[in-house]
């Protein structure tokens, strides 16, 4: 009845994570003589189906139009174009995004130096023309000058402090996808 009551308050693909749970308590108990009989067995899961939950990832015809949806006539928009095309091209995700800093970019060996932030791994890309292309024009016309920040990516209002925060990606993102009506 614990699950159940669950199931109606979270996700299906949550309730199988408080189901796991559940099962390590019950054996816990039966481990430390707290219960006689194995419950764990009893506790069943809701099955989620392989293709149930959404694509991770949108089709490229999709990230085409995001991309093509953003204004880079202002500095703002340049960001914007820089960052999605960034995501849609390397696969980063918005931790990897504002962690860049302009030491990262090497122009001369066209390389891009990227720190994973959960892992700390860091590891080197080639920094394809297109994107030091965009790269180049955002730092050159989009990036504020005069901002004491070594981030690449920064906030497009006063005191220019970098973009510290995931959220500020994922917002970045779903402006453009409802401009470009995904």
């Amino acid at each position: 009845s614990f699950l159940v009551d669950r199931s109606g308050r979270y996700s299906r693909s949550t309730t199988p994570g408080i189901a796991c749970s559940v099962r390590a308590f019950m054996r816990f108990l039966l481990a430390t003589g707290r219960s006689k009989t194995d419950l764990a067995a009893s506790v069943i899961a809701p099955v989620q189906r392989k293709h149930e939950r959404p694509l991770r990832a949108l089709p490229w015809e999709d990230v085409q139009r995001l991309l093509h949806s953003v204004d880079r006539s202002r500095p703002i928009g340049l960001r914007d174009h820089a960052i999605l095309l960034l995501m849609s091209t390397y696969g980063f995700g918005a931790g990897e995004v504002i962690r860049l800093q302009l030491d990262d970019v090497d122009w001369t060996a066209a390389t891009l130096q990227v720190v994973r932030p959960k892992t700390g791994v860091a590891f080197t890309l080639p920094l394809l023309p297109a994107i030091a292309r965009m790269l180049a024009r955002y730092v050159r016309d989009g990036r504020p000058p005069h901002t004491t920040t070594r981030h690449l990516f920064v906030q497009m209002r006063m005191p220019f402090g970098p973009l510290t925060a995931a959220a500020a990606v994922r917002y970045i993102l779903h402006k453009h996808a409802k401009v470009a009506q995904l």
